[in-house]
């Protein structure tokens, strides 16, 4: 019954009774009690779909097979989709569409209303990740090492190989994609001008161990490994580089998400940690979570975690004023970048100029 599945606000907390906000309402996060509300449900991945009615919904990818419906705002269970999903492994959303990454290398497509519209044949390993780009195109990523491109007619485009192993997450920042995974390796694919798909871009010998998770930003990349290591690269167009790495668990990172100025890391250790993103160190630790926490999702201004305890957790973040500031300053630094750009090609541009009228200017000068 929807009764036995809604939302059960967590004794003691403060918050909890505010939990049931309307649309536009955020609760705040009290680093002392910030956790909202627990939500049966054994959860694999935890996705936000807005809808035009304005009262949202969460889909979770069960370990069960099927697919649960959860209303954002009302916190109300309302619908479960079995569609022989043979373990859904990943959600991404897509023109509308929710697309659903199965262990047996399928994808499934649902619209809105969550019926079936098309099933692809993917992958020939476990479909691991799935990352929108611009609500244009779709990339999977897999245990047969590969990634595939989609575009919005569901028809693909291209496949990309140069892993020696699953790929375990991908993720998008400066100009270039980026996956990583089981073969400790971090890849940068630069997919609009790249020519060949055998071998990326940049290819990083990144880790001591395996990589499990992926946040990125539009200058900065953040994985999560099996050791339970946080390691931060810095983009800059087809450049990366190290940032630091932290060690924030004693178990494998299974998740890892940015939130304002924060990172969010779900770990096999049972716990959440919540760091500095700039600096990778601890703030806060969430121990709500009787076993590993598999996934975390935003909501809203909500976070979702969810663990082997068969429960979800809602935790309370305000990141209006961190999450703008996190923004301007990756503006600033992107327009530096840009910058510097222009610089080099009006240089390049000017040498050509000066070379062909046999005359040797300063870079930079007016001809």
């Amino acid at each position: 019954p929807r009764t036995s599945r809604s939302f059960s606000p967590e004794s003691g907390s403060p918050a909890s009774a505010s939990y049931r906000h309307s649309q536009g309402s955020h609760p705040e996060l009290d680093l002392q009690h910030p956790l909202l509300a627990v939500i049966p449900g054994d959860v694999r991945v935890i996705l936000q779909v807005p809808r035009e009615d304005g009262d949202g919904h969460v889909w979770t990818a069960d370990r069960s097979g099927s697919i649960s419906i959860y209303s954002q705002y009302r916190g109300e269970f309302v619908l479960q989709v079995n569609h022989d999903m043979q373990c859904p492994l990943s959600l991404a959303l897509l023109d509308d569409r929710v697309w659903a990454g199965r262990a047996d290398g399928d994808i499934v497509v649902f619209d809105q209303a969550a019926s079936a519209k098309k099933q692809l044949t993917a992958h020939s390993g476990a479909v691991f990740c799935l990352l929108p780009i611009r609500n244009q195109t779709m990339y999977s990523g897999g245990a047969d090492w590969k990634i595939r491109e989609w575009d919005m007619e569901l028809t693909l485009l291209r496949e990309f190989t140069g892993h020696a192993n699953s790929v375990r997450c991908l993720g998008w920042s400066g100009n270039l994609l980026f996956s990583s995974g089981d073969d400790h390796q971090l890849c940068g694919w630069d997919v609009a001008n790249q020519v060949s798909t055998d071998g990326a871009t940049v290819t990083l010998d990144a880790y001591g161990s395996p990589a499990t998770s992926m946040a990125t930003s539009p200058t900065h990349i953040w994985t999560g490994t099996q050791d339970g290591t946080l390691c931060c690269w810095q983009t800059s167009g087809e450049k990366v580089s190290p940032s630091y790495e932290a060690k924030v668990h004693t178990k494998s990172i299974n998740a890892v998400l940015l939130v304002g100025v924060h990172i969010w890391t779900a770990s096999s250790d049972q716990s959440i940690q919540i760091s500095d993103a700039h600096t990778g160190v601890v703030i806060k630790s969430l121990e709500r979570h009787s076993g590993f926490v598999r996934c975390l999702g935003l909501v809203g201004e909500l976070v979702w975690s969810a663990g082997s305890d068969k429960n979800m957790a809602v935790w309370g973040c305000n990141m209006s004023e961190d999450h703008y500031k996190l923004r301007a300053e990756e503006a600033l630094m992107a327009m530096g970048a840009m910058k510097q750009q222009l610089w080099r090609l009006q240089s390049s541009f000017e040498e050509e100029r000066t070379k062909s009228a046999g005359v040797v200017r300063r870079p930079g000068a007016l001809v």
